[in-house]
């Protein structure tokens, strides 16, 4: 039982730390005892579309799809539009979301420094207006594209592009908004952070399962806690998006999730346990000890 994941452009649209969803996919399926293999493809490289299951492209600073789009009209991009047509999974937040419409206009110049339209991939029936009005706002939404709809969603946007979409929506906000844009298997969102109430990530594994023959049902294993408390060499604690805090004697400091998924305990959205003190609870969803938002394993 495998799945791949293929990362686009993952040192350039990792602005607003959306590796993380990458992190807690793969988690949630290796913990029901399937291998997930996660390629990472930026400029300059090729790209196999046919080894891939479902792609991923985060955000990043608007100035930088001017770059990320040339890449994409050197080939990838026909690539990519290939890999649509055979109906793969793609995802795209924020800078992402926006490059896979139809247009990108920045009528002023506020991102690129000159009035210019940029040509999308056209995979989405979406056009992007730049202005120098930013959006920044906490958000809850209900997913209203299948097969994730009613997963409820709480994440926060950042971004000064106002994208109109034709098509149907990704989500919709409580006061019956629109949000994102859906077209076949390619999904597009300005969330950050949509992984992180963790019900839309149990509906995407398992959709995926579906796709690859793999059942999604498989169980949750236990070897994940069971390797974190073994460790005498770190306190896990707390898991927020990519970034995980742990006691390391005899200091305090940051580490990347990366570098310590091995000391990670969070095992899953109702997973709980009692910390020695004075860690006090950690529960899989919310890291209350720290008072951040969440854990997205």
């Amino acid at each position: 039982m495998e799945l791949n994941i293929c990362h686009l452009y993952p040192d350039i649209l990792n602005l607003y730390g959306d590796r993380g969803n990458i992190i807690t996919m793969k988690r949630r399926l290796e913990s029901r005892g399937i291998s997930v293999n996660v390629d990472e493809c930026s400029i300059g490289q090729p790209l196999d579309v046919d080894k891939y299951d479902i792609f991923f492209i985060g955000g990043g600073q608007d100035f930088e799809q001017e770059v990320l789009l040339r890449d994409l009209a050197s080939g990838k991009g026909k690539d990519i539009c290939t890999a649509v047509e055979e109906e793969k999974v793609f995802l795209a937040i924020c800078g992402g979301y926006q490059m896979l419409g139809q247009t990108l206009d920045d009528p002023t110049g506020s991102e690129s420094g000159r009035p210019q339209t940029l040509r999308g991939l056209g995979l989405l029936p979406t056009r992007t207006v730049f202005s120098e009005q930013k959006r920044r706002a906490q958000v809850k939404a209900t997913v209203a594209a299948a097969p994730f709809a009613g997963a409820e969603l709480e994440g926060y946007e950042i971004h000064t592009g106002v994208t109109e979409a034709e098509g149907e929506p990704f989500a919709h906000y409580p006061d019956g908004g629109r949000e994102g844009c859906v077209q076949g298997n390619v999904f597009g969102t300005y969330l950050h952070g949509l992984f992180d109430t963790g019900t839309l990530t149990e509906a995407l594994a398992g959709w995926l399962c579906r796709r690859k023959g793999i059942d999604p049902s498989t169980r949750p294993s236990s070897r994940w806690k069971s390797t974190a408390a073994s460790s005498s060499t770190s306190w896990p604690t707390v898991c927020a998006g990519r970034w995980i805090w742990t006691r390391c004697m005899p200091r305090w400091e940051w580490r990347s999730a990366e570098w310590n998924r091995d000391f990670c305990i969070c095992t899953g959205a109702t997973a709980r346990e009692r910390l020695p003190p004075p860690w006090g609870w950690r529960c899989g969803r919310w890291a209350m000890a720290a008072g951040w938002s969440s854990c997205n394993f």
